[in-house]
C-alpha cells in the first residue's frame, strides 16, 4: 500500500539527497527557519528536491523556485546555532517521493501532495563495479572524520549492496545536478553503478589523469554538498 503525503513543506535546493544520506544546511531564509522550527517541534519530516527552474531565494517578483517531480523525504536528526547567527541542521534521506501537485502559502513556502516511491532491494556489487567501492571506502574515514558520532549513529555503512554504494557515491561525486536527478529517478541500483562507471570515466578525461589518479584525487577532496 503506497503512502501518501498531503501539505508537506518543500525545500528546492540546487542539490539533493538520496535515502540513507546525510546533508548539512544552513537555514536563514524566515520561512524555512519557520519551517525548521516547525518540523522540529513536531517531529514531522520535509521533502528535499532539486530545482528544476527557478532560484533557491524567492526573487523580487515573488517567484518561487520550480522543483523536480522526485525527491526525497527527510528527517531533522541534528540542529544547532552557528557562529554567524544561522540555523544550521543535519538531514538525514528517508524515501524517494513523487510530487502530485503543489500549492505555495501565504509565506512562499511550497508544499507539496506526494506519494512515497517503494523502497529498493539490496543488490550485489557486480564485479566490474569493484573500483568504484574502492573509491568510497578509501573516502569513508573522511566522510566519518567530518560528521563524527553523528555519522556512526546514523549510517551504517553497507559496500556490499549497490544500492547503498551507489547512492552514496551520486551524493558525493562533482557531477552536474540534472547528472544526480537522473541518477535518484532510476530504481535500478545496477544501471546507477554503471552511469557512475561511465561518470567516472568522464571526469578523468577531463582531468586528463589516469582512472587511480582520479579516484585518488576525488577520494581526497569528498564531503557530503
Amino acid at each position: 500500500m503506497t503512502q501518501s503525503f498531503i501539505d508537506l513543506p518543500l525545500f528546492p535546493l540546487h542539490a539533493l539527497i538520496f535515502p540513507g544520506g546525510l546533508l548539512p544546511l544552513r537555514i536563514f531564509e524566515p520561512r524555512y527557519v519557520d519551517m525548521m522550527s516547525r518540523c522540529m517541534r513536531e517531529n514531522q519530516p520535509f521533502g528535499i528536491c532539486a530545482i528544476a527552474a527557478g532560484k533557491e531565494i524567492v526573487d523580487e517578483s515573488g517567484q518561487v523556485a520550480t522543483p523536480h517531480r522526485v525527491g526525497t523525504l527527510v528527517n531533522i536528526i541534528d540542529f544547532k546555532s552557528l557562529p554567524d547567527g544561522l540555523l544550521g541542521i543535519l538531514v538525514q534521506g528517508q524515501q524517494k517521493f513523487e510530487i502530485n501537485s503543489t500549492r505555495i502559502n501565504h509565506d512562499n513556502l511550497l508544499l507539496g501532495n506526494i506519494t512515497l516511491l517503494a523502497t529498493e532491494s539490496a543488490q550485489t556489487i557486480h564485479p566490474q563495479h569493484q573500483h568504484l567501492v574502492e573509491l568510497l571506502q578509501r573516502a569513508w574515514p573522511d566522510w566519518m572524520q567530518h560528521y563524527g558520532e553523528t555519522m556512526m549513529q546514523y549510517i551504517k555503512p553497507d559496500f556490499q549492496d549497490a544500492g547503498w554504494v551507489s547512492a552514496r557515491l551520486a551524493e558525493m561525486l562533482p557531477l552536474r545536478l540534472d547528472v544526480k536527478q537522473a541518477l535518484l529517478l532510476t530504481d535500478d541500483s545496477q544501471e546507477r553503478m554503471a552511469v557512475l562507471d561511465a561518470a567516472m570515466a568522464q571526469l578523468t578525461v577531463e582531468l586528463g589523469e589516469t582512472m587511480s589518479e582520479e579516484l585518488d584525487e576525488v577520494a581526497a577532496r569528498v564531503k557530503i554538498h
